[in-house]
Order: C-alpha cells, then sequence, then structure tokens
C-alpha cells in the first residue's frame, strides 16, 4: 500500500538520485579536497578506505531514490504501535457528503473535495487524502465483490462530482 501512496514517475526518481550522485560527489571532494572526477575516480580506487564509505554511499542513495516505498512502509511499521487508534475497529461509510470513519477513539468525516485521488488496488480500494494520508477500503470489509465495485464507482462519481 505504501507503494501504491508513494508512487512517483520513473524520471523523477532518476533525477533525485543524480542530485544524491552529485551530494556524494561533493561530500567525498570536501573529505579529499579532490574535485576533479577524473582524479577523485582514481583516488577512490586506489583508497579502500573512500572506496567502501562510496559504495555504501551509491547503494543507499539508489534505496531513497528507486526504493522510498520500503522506506516509508518501516516507518509506518514503527510508528502504527504509538498510535491511538491502534487494532481498534474502524468503521468507514460513504455518503453522498463524503467519507465517515468512526471507532471508539475517534469520529472524522472526510468531505470528498478532500479525497485527492482513487485507486482500486487489488484487494483494496484506496483513497489518497495527502500523499501520506489514506482512507482504506479492504475488500474484506464487503459481503460481495460487486458491493466492492459498487463502492469503488460511487466513490469515482463522488470524486469526479466534486471537482
Amino acid at each position: 500500500m505504501t507503494r501504491v501512496l508513494t508512487r512517483r514517475p520513473l524520471a523523477r526518481n532518476s533525477l533525485a538520485f543524480v542530485l544524491w550522485l552529485f551530494s556524494l560527489w561533493y561530500f567525498i571532494g570536501l573529505l579529499t579536497d579532490i574535485f576533479n572526477p577524473k582524479f577523485m575516480a582514481k583516488f577512490l580506487y586506489a583508497s579502500s578506505f573512500y572506496f567502501w564509505i562510496f559504495f555504501a554511499m551509491i547503494a543507499f542513495s539508489i534505496l531513497l531514490s528507486y526504493f522510498n516505498h520500503w522506506l516509508a512502509a518501516g516507518i509506518s511499521f514503527f510508528y502504527f504501535r504509538q498510535m491511538a487508534s491502534a487494532d481498534a475497529r474502524v468503521t468507514l461509510t460513504m455518503s453522498e457528503e463524503g467519507i465517515e470513519s468512526q471507532s471508539e477513539v475517534a469520529k472524522v468525516n472526510f468531505p470528498w473535495r478532500a479525497v485527492k485521488r482513487i485507486v482500486h488496488e487489488g484487494n483494496y480500494l484506496i483513497m489518497a487524502i495527502s500523499k501520506r494520508e489514506a482512507i482504506i477500503f479492504p475488500r474484506r470489509g464487503f459481503n460481495t465483490d460487486s458491493e466492492f465495485e459498487a463502492a469503488y464507482q460511487f466513490a469515482a462519481d463522488r470524486l469526479l462530482a466534486s471537482g
């Protein structure tokens, strides 16, 4: 689910990777006082200590650029248990006005204009509120698959109507 919420185009991930490489080049340049890429490559090849630092930082920048949904999933995994609503039974209701979320912890109403996009992803109906927040309707919360599809169509229609 975090992959769906944090999905970015490949070009943006590639740009982030290039920016990480420039930052890495500058950092190694500050450590070694060598800013010429040709001489820096020779120095890194000759120095095993800096080579392994450079290699580890390249691997780290690849993870941050292309696999950031793993980071988001890890953070949400550790953060979930600290939330008051962890393991609470939540009832979600869609209406013409919006989506109502009710549990023993809180009752929240989201108008349809708060929903940024709807993603029909396998066994989940994901309604993104922001880049890091979403309302998730699992398929198992519906009696039949046709009810799940009808809920998706209802939400899509309300989202189009809200602009």
